[in-house]
This record gives C-alpha cells, structure tokens and sequence, in this order.
C-alpha cells in the first residue's frame, strides 16, 4: 500500500459492546537489495492461541531474532539454565509481577508460549554484565525508569485532556474505583480489560522517556539487535523476523529507516481476547 496508507503504530486497543482487543504488529520492511525485516510485536502476557500462532508464522522466517537480557540457555536449553548468571533482584521482582498476572489474567507468560529452542532462533540482546555496564554509565536504574514513567504518564495525562482525549488512566481515586470495580466481575475480563487499556498509550509514553539519548532499556537493547541483524543480512541471509516487546519498535523503526528499509505493510494478530465482563449480583 502507499505510504498514507500504512498504520504507523505497533500495538493497539478496541473495545465495542461485545468486548474488546489487544492486538500487536508484524510490520514489513524492505531496502532496495531485496532483503525483508519484519519486526514481529510481542506482549509477555498473552492468550494460548496468540504464541501458538507466533509459533507457526517463525516458521517462514530464516532467522528470528529474539529479545532476552542476560544468558538465552534459560529458554533455549532449559538443562543449562541453572549455570546462566542471576538477573538483578529488581528484574526479579518484575519477573514474579508478570508471573503473578499472569495467574489472575487467566493468561499464558510469553516464555511458557514460545519455542525458542526453534532451529533458526538467534539471540539478539544485550547479556547481564552489559546491560548492567549501560546502567551505569548512563546513571539508570531501574528506579529511575520507574520515576520517568510516571512523570511522561503525568505529561501525557496533560496532553490528553487538553486535547480533549484523556487518557485510559488519569490516576488518583478513578483508577482505584476502577479496579475496585474490575474486581467486582465473576471472570477475569474486568480485569483484563482495565490492564489492557492502559496499552493504549503505551508507545507515547515510551517515547517521552527515551529523551534524545535514549535508555538502555530500549535504545542501547535495540542496538545490540540491529547489530545481529546486519550480523545475519552480511551473512547472506534474506528473511529475517525480529521478536521484541511492541514498545521497542518505535525506536527500531527509526534505526531501520537509516538503513534504507521501507515499512510495506502491517498485519494485526490479536494478544488478548476480551469478552464483555460479567458483573457479579450485589452482596
């Protein structure tokens, strides 16, 4: 399609009164030799049929490259993970977050969904004593990405309503009725649909924290792929896939345009599901 044409976002939300969506993007990329990167969107939470439909659709692709910080033996040889370096202990809280959602969304944690042990899986990321390294030479911690969120929520907030748009949360007592409410529901749809909601500023957000240098989380992350990735186009290879987090792709995008890609098309693949939710009768 002409370039008017193509959705410029990686990861959207709709919702109608039978229930709503959280798809992510696979967008095409081409340059004038011919060579084709799809950057393929992911969410770590998702439906069953979501990753088994990733699954079948790497299958096209002569190499995947794969986001992980730290040692991929964790995924790809499970038997070698115990001698793979510990991630911080910050990173192990959110890890046991995602898991915790994962039991209260009904969901499936992207690791539990995809096979990474596939033939022409490539890790493409930065390993733990890197990635630490980064941190510390740019003054970022994890803490630090915690406060930037919250301040680039606030300034998208501002954006929003004097746009006229607000935004899925404005915070303060609407959001905590909000959840009080969600709860409220005999299934995890309420639930599902209030977490799901907030994905609809995710992008903005990112790039108000990025700034003009750029975080190791995203930026310095999307480096080290864009690096394997000319690793495995200057070997020969012609159909390549990058699999990363929906939020790296705004950036990536960018990297990908600097070395002469063009975005072709986008298709839509559904991550979440969402019936209409079903309200308990008052106690």
């Amino acid at each position: 399609p002409p370039p008017a044409a193509v959705d410029p976002s990686f990861i959207r939300f709709s919702e109608d009164d039978h229930g709503a969506k959280l798809e992510t993007a696979v967008a095409k990329y081409q340059n004038a030799a011919g060579e084709t990167v799809d950057l393929i969107g992911a969410v770590h939470l998702g439906d069953p049929g979501y990753y088994k439909g990733l699954n079948e659709a790497f299958k096209g692709y002569e190499v995947v490259l794969f986001e992980l910080v730290g040692d991929p033996a964790g995924v790809q040889k499970p038997e070698a993970a115990g001698n793979a370096p510990k991630a911080d202990a910050a990173a192990s809280i959110l890890r046991g977050a995602q898991l915790m959602l994962t039991n209260m969304l009904q969901l499936q944690h992207q690791v539990e969904g995809i096979d990474y042990t596939a033939p022409n899986f490539v890790h493409a990321d930065l390993n733990w004593e890197q990635f630490r390294a980064l941190q510390k030479q740019k003054g970022e911690s994890f803490a630090t990405l915690l406060r930037e969120s919250m301040k680039a929520q606030a300034a998208l907030a501002k954006e929003k309503k004097a746009a006229g748009k607000p935004p899925a949360d404005e915070g303060g007592l609407g959001s905590i009725l909000a959840l009080v409410g969600a709860l409220q529901g005999s299934d995890t749809s309420g639930l599902k649909l209030l977490m799901a909601r907030q994905f609809k500023d995710a992008e903005e957000m990112m790039a108000k924290m990025e700034g003009p240098d750029g975080t190791v989380i995203i930026a310095e992350r999307n480096k080290a792929a864009l690096k394997v990735m000319d690793e495995q186009l200057g070997a020969g290879r012609k159909r390549l896939g990058i699999f990363y987090g929906a939020g790296h792709f705004a950036d990536m995008e960018k990297r990908l345009v600097e070395r002469g890609f063009q975005r072709k098309e986008t298709q839509w693949r559904t991550a979440w599901d969402i019936p209409k939710a079903v309200k308990k009768e008052a106690a």
